[in-house]
């Protein structure tokens, strides 16, 4: 065979074999893992079958502390010069008024819609001075006085709203869950934020399992569903506490708590 030939059966024999070995060794079928499903988060509203309740009292521990009367930075005629000091309401046995309870860790049970609720600014002072609401409600903010006032709303350093509000009504919706407090820079002397002249909170919960303890410092969380739950404590002075809590089907269980002054 002439040298020109034998090149060319060489190069033939070579491509052969490539196409050859390429076929002979098909790669492994990938297996596909199914995707994970996304995770869990917020509340499913539907029915609740055999729901129990929470009930207790909130009360304090120690003797109350002497607090000096709050005074107001201006218009004396409206909010007088000073006025008792309210961060700390106590009833009978030393129960708590204004504390807000609400289960952290429960993500389905009662249907909830959210509302609107009702704010008074009257005298330099905020009527309720603590209240609970749901989520996405809306909260309308009556000026009662003669005077404007500079309502404004926190999340600990982050402030949500500021809205002077002068002899009308303003409507303010309080989307962000958490603990809001109040305050008005027009009236409130430098005395702190549980100290002012003019100061309250909103509790913005996630879930319709909440109270506030009343005159007496009572409480009762209904409607709940079976299971293993953590319930919540937040008092404006007294800072927070909790405690898990079992609910059994159609029952009743006892939660009090015992706030140390500070």
């Amino acid at each position: 065979m002439r040298p020109l030939a034998r090149c060319l059966a060489a190069v033939v024999a070579i491509g052969l074999c490539a196409v050859g070995c390429s076929k002979s060794a098909p790669k492994p079928p990938v297996e596909e893992k199914p995707a994970a499903p996304p995770p869990t988060t917020g509340y499913t509203a539907g029915p609740v079958t055999g729901g129990g309740a929470i009930r207790g009292t909130v009360s304090l521990t120690g003797a109350k502390p002497a607090l000096p009367p709050v005074r107001c930075a201006r218009d004396p005629e409206i909010c007088g010069k000073s006025k008792p000091n309210q961060s700390l309401l106590l009833g009978p046995n030393d129960g708590v008024k204004n504390v807000i309870l609400w289960l952290t860790d429960i993500h389905a049970g009662k249907a909830a819609t959210p509302g609107q609720s009702r704010l008074d600014i009257k005298a330099c002072a905020y009527q309720p001075r603590v209240q609970a609401v749901l989520a996405k409600s809306n909260v309308m903010v009556n000026n009662q006085d003669l005077v404007p006032h500079d309502l404004n709303g926190s999340i600990g350093p982050r402030s949500l709203f500021n809205r002077t509000i002068l002899g009308k009504s303003e409507i303010v919706d309080l989307y962000t869950p958490g603990m809001v407090t109040l305050g008005c820079d027009m009236h409130d002397a430098a005395d702190g934020p549980t100290a002012g002249c003019e100061n309250g909170a909103i509790g913005v919960m996630p879930n319709p399992y909440f109270a506030v303890t009343g005159d007496d410092g009572s409480f009762t969380i209904s409607e709940i569903p079976p299971g293993n739950y953590t319930l919540q404590t937040w008092h404006e002075r007294l800072g927070e506490q909790s405690q898990r809590v079992i609910v059994a089907p159609s029952a009743t269980v006892v939660a009090d708590f015992h706030l140390a002054a500070k």
